[in-house]
């Protein structure tokens, strides 16, 4: 599964919408979901993309620290930053060296500048720039 995690609530729900009426999916098969606080529309057979808030994943590292059932872990508008984010980062930096195969991807934008940092095994960072 890839696990997707958004600053806000609203842009969790709204981004597995989108994502989901682009890729064509039925919205019952649940293939892309999301799931926030105290609500969400992901299942756990069906599931391939979810959307979540920074809490979410939190929670997740808490009961699996491994994040064994990700594949991929993104996180969007890493530039926003917050305690959450802090946390992840730092969680994240020490699940990756335990993981044969797991790929972070921070995703960080400023006006000039849309920075991908990948992290596989060792930190890597590349800058995308968009002028």
């Amino acid at each position: 599964m890839i696990g997707i995690t958004e600053p806000r609530r609203v842009a969790a729900i709204s981004m597995s919408k989108r994502v989901n009426d682009e890729m064509n999916f039925k919205e019952e098969d649940s293939v892309v979901s999301y799931q926030i606080r105290y609500d969400g529309n992901w299942n756990v057979t069906s599931t391939r993309i979810k959307f979540m808030t920074d809490g979410v994943l939190l929670k997740e590292v808490q009961m699996d620290f491994m994040l064994s059932k990700y594949s991929s872990i993104i996180i969007d508008e890493a530039h926003e930053r917050s305690v959450y984010t802090d946390i992840l980062v730092g969680l994240l930096s020490r699940i990756v060296p335990l993981r044969a195969k797991v790929d972070i991807l921070f995703l960080i934008f400023s006006r000039k500048e849309f920075f991908l940092i990948e992290i596989v095994g060792k930190f890597s960072r590349e800058a995308i720039h968009s002028n």
